[in-house]
């Protein structure tokens, strides 16, 4: 049969065929498989301080809170579904002064009892942004003896529903929506970090006087994104 006619191979084709062959198969070996649930890691950083003046006598004290959250989330037609796996606490300090000083000794977080812990409610759909609700609950301070004891304010999202304090308004810097979009989803991982700073000074009715309540923190979220096939 004459080179190159109908059911003849030149020499050097198989060799390309194979390569071609070669190529396609670990194209589609690196084709992404359909996502069907999202792993979701949310670290929250919080430094502040507050002081709290009550009957003539002051307290003064600075925190440093840190916790991770780990879940996942997947698909319920427009919305999701979000699960918790575990939470914990990467760092908790506390300490507080009193004044007059005379006899009273700094307290810490051994003193506190029981500290911070962060929750995340939900994730819901809101128009093209995906947004996270999520609260860190505080302790009462002040830690010494006092009788006017009230919730040391922690960072929580601008969507927390359940917010009777309107934490948000006293957003000074930043700003505390933690969301994210629908491209993002589709991203191998996806990081992202939100910041703010939060300030408050209030007076408050306890017995026949007023406590004065002064609150500040800084708070830095970094929400990371792993999607996963079945």
């Amino acid at each position: 049969m004459r080179k190159g006619a109908i059911g003849s191979v030149p020499p050097a084709q198989p060799l390309i065929l194979a390569a071609a062959g070669i190529l396609l198969a670990a194209a589609s070996l690196r084709a992404p498989a359909q996502t069907c649930w999202w792993e979701i890691r949310l670290l929250l950083t919080a430094r502040g301080n507050y002081a709290v003046r009550d009957s003539g006598a002051a307290y003064d004290g600075d925190f440093l809170f840190r916790a991770e959250w780990e879940g996942a989330m997947e698909r319920d037609e427009e919305d999701f579904i979000l699960y918790h796996a575990k939470t914990e606490t990467r760092a908790w300090e506390i300490r507080e002064k009193a004044s007059p000083a005379e006899g009273a000794r700094t307290l810490t977080e051994k003193d506190a009892g029981a500290g911070p812990r962060l929750r995340v409610n939900y994730v819901l759909r809101e128009g093209e942004r995906i947004v996270l609700d999520f609260e860190a609950e505080g302790i009462r301070v002040p830690l010494h003896e006092s009788a006017g004891k009230l919730d040391l304010p922690l960072p929580r999202s601008r969507e927390h529903a359940r917010d009777e304090t309107r934490y948000a308004d006293s957003v000074c810097e930043g700003d505390n929506r933690v969301s994210f979009t629908e491209s993002d989803l589709g991203k191998p991982r996806c990081e992202k970090f939100f910041a703010w700073e939060w300030k408050r000074r209030q007076w408050v009715a306890a017995g026949n006087g007023a406590i004065f309540l002064g609150y500040s923190h800084k708070a830095a979220v970094t929400v990371t994104l792993i999607p996963h096939a079945r």
